[in-house]
């Protein structure tokens, strides 16, 4: 983990304070913290600086987010995520850092379960000949590029992005919405030590606050729901995790491994921009391996 004025370099990036060399992302960073990363960031190009951008107030009473699991929806997920501060907040919006490992000592006899069953995925998209799903996972014939049915479902079997080798599942659901499902490890083991690598909390409906049919859901490979006991213990670990709270300021970068570490932020006031860089994807480990084969 690095701090302080960094100069890194990486594919179509050369960056030195607020000098950048190459277009870059804009992404909508104003969506609740409770939801994942926008589906069309599973087939983003990495190595490409997103510049986050928006105006908030805090609000009275909201503490520490939970911790955002960068891509770990994902089979294939980023090993490190870079942050810079090209400009911070008039007030709050402090970088948060999670330890996963903290969170997997926490909780062993979910971390038994999970590595026994895994975590299945479910999200839903809409139709567009229907004009009735508006959320940001979007409509089936523009993830899957076609308006045949059983092509997309074909593609959505060959998604190793998404679903490793088993890749995914597309099923037609409620009200004119096709629902995706994949299943994939939730804990990795690094240097023979369990570390939480999923998106449980993100993508739980419920939590969903959207109205409707939620977009998003989890539970064990099993299709066991995960409990209020569960959740409320993952909940509590993770916020317990709390490792660092950092205030960035203009030129700053963090460098962290994504495996090892989840990023929330605190609520801010006024206008606030930062960016992000992700490495390339890496089939997620759930053997002991040491970083040199990384």
């Amino acid at each position: 983990m690095e701090f302080g004025n960094l100069q890194f370099s990486l594919p179509g990036i050369q960056e030195q304070g607020l000098r950048i060399k190459d277009a870059w992302t804009q992404v909508n960073a104003g969506r609740t913290n409770s939801m994942p990363v926008p589906p069309h960031s599973e087939q983003s190009c990495p190595s490409r600086l997103a510049t986050h951008t928006c105006e908030h107030a805090a609000h009275d009473g909201i503490g520490a987010v939970d911790g955002t699991w960068m891509l770990r929806y994902l089979y294939l997920v980023p090993r490190f995520v870079a942050f810079t501060c090209f400009k911070p907040a008039s007030e709050g919006g402090h970088l948060q850092l999670f330890d996963n490992g903290k969170i997997a000592e926490e909780l062993p006899l979910l971390v038994q379960k999970l590595k026994q069953h895994e975590v299945l995925y479910q999200r839903l998209l809409g139709d567009n000949s229907t004009d009735k799903w508006h959320y940001a996972t979007g409509h089936w014939q523009s993830k899957y590029e076609t308006f045949d049915f059983e092509s997309a479902q074909r593609k959505a079997a060959e998604d190793d992005i998404l679903g490793g080798q088993a890749g995914s599942t597309l099923e037609r659901y409620l009200e004119d919405t096709v629902r995706m499902e994949w299943t994939i490890p939730a804990v990795t083991t690094i240097d023979s030590k369990d570390y939480m690598l999923h998106a449980i909390l993100d993508n739980q409906k419920k939590f969903n606050e959207n109205s409707g049919l939620p977009p998003f859901h989890s539970m064990f490979g099993n299709r066991e729901e995960f409990s209020d006991t569960e959740l409320d213990a993952l909940r509590s670990a993770t916020q317990s995790s709390l490792s660092h709270e950092v205030l960035m300021s203009p030129g700053d970068v963090i460098v962290l491994d994504n495996w090892k570490w989840a990023h929330g932020r605190r609520p801010y006031v006024g206008h606030r921009v930062h960016g992000s860089v992700i490495s390339d994807r890496r089939p997620r480990s759930t053997t002991p391996k040491g970083r040199e084969e990384l």
